[in-house]
């Protein structure tokens, strides 16, 4: 297997890896640099000339590939495969660069076409490997890639559900929230202004209508509690580690932060509500219906003058 391995191989290898792999047989023979020469079939002094060479000959670089597979096997072709894998991503990020740079440059609406075809396609092809070394690249060069196919007037193909991360939906979670509760029917909107498939939207949207029921007008029949005057120790024990109610729609769980930021911004003055009068009056609000804006706004003007 070794041999095997050696002599396929051996051709990928620079002369800088060679280096790096006599070293680390020098290290495995306890730093005896010359038992390493005598084991790879080379002369010491040789070893010494890789470091002034221009290159090293495949022979010298099947030898000492052979002998540090026998070695050591899973740490060699660990290594072999690192390098492969990074020569790899090095050559995709260069064709994608150069497929992107005469994208921009071009003013034909044909040879774009073209263009995003070939960008694309070499997208899907290599998508495990973009995804894992170099998507930050990718998604920058997409963005300007879309700003000039649409300065073209050229249609671009959307996203596919493949084509999205699990960080990248993650990170736009908040703005979906925000804009269904704006336009419960409007997904295909939101897909379109997030530029993301309407797929992955579209599935979002059951646990959204979970979190806030589509329901009546809200009216202003929420009661606002008693308020009372606390320390700001206890001020700030309210804000930072209050738990949020499971079950509580997007809208109430930014209502209860800003009710948190201003017990800390009043925390100082000492007029701020009693935690367990707003704990208890969420607790009632959230068995009612969500409080409303106005309703919030006033809890917020009572706490904030200390009424």
């Amino acid at each position: 297997m070794p041999t095997y391995i050696a002599e396929r191989y051996a051709g990928i290898l620079t002369k800088e890896d060679v280096g790096q792999l006599f070293k680390a047989l020098t290290s495995k023979l306890h730093g005896n640099r010359s038992e390493a020469a005598r084991q790879c079939g080379v002369t010491g002094k040789a070893t010494y000339d890789w470091e002034k060479a221009r290159y090293v000959k495949l022979t010298t670089k099947r030898k000492v590939l052979e002998t540090c597979l026998r070695l050591d096997f899973l740490g060699t072709v660990e290594y072999l495969l690192k390098r492969s894998s990074d020569r790899t991503v090095d050559v995709l990020r260069t064709i994608l660069s150069s497929i992107y740079n005469e994208s921009i440059e071009t003013n034909s609406k044909e040879q774009i076409i073209l263009l995003l075809d070939k960008f694309n396609a070499l997208r899907t092809q290599y998508r495990g490997l973009i995804n894992d070394r170099i998507i930050d690249e990718v998604a920058d060069m997409l963005w300007m890639l879309g700003q000039k196919a649409q300065e073209l007037e050229v249609p671009v193909l959307p996203k596919s559900i493949e084509d999205i991360s699990a960080k990248e939906l993650l990170e736009v979670l908040p703005l979906i929230g925000d804009m269904y509760l704006q336009n419960p029917q409007g997904f295909p909107a939101i897909a379109k202004t997030l530029n993301l498939p309407p797929q992955s939207v579209e599935m979002l949207l059951p646990t959204f209508a979970k979190l806030h029921p589509i329901g009546g007008p809200i009216t202003e029949a929420e009661t606002i509690p008693h308020i009372d005057l606390i320390q700001p120790h206890a001020a700030m024990m309210f804000a930072i580690d209050t738990p949020i109610p499971y079950g509580v729609h997007p809208s109430s769980l930014r209502v209860k932060v800003r009710i948190c930021e201003v017990c800390q911004d009043i925390a100082e003055t000492q007029r701020v509500a009693a935690a367990d009068n707003i704990h208890a009056w969420f607790t009632s609000a959230q068995a009612a219906g969500s409080p409303s804006d106005l309703t919030v706004n006033k809890l917020l003007t009572k706490c904030s003058h200390g009424a």
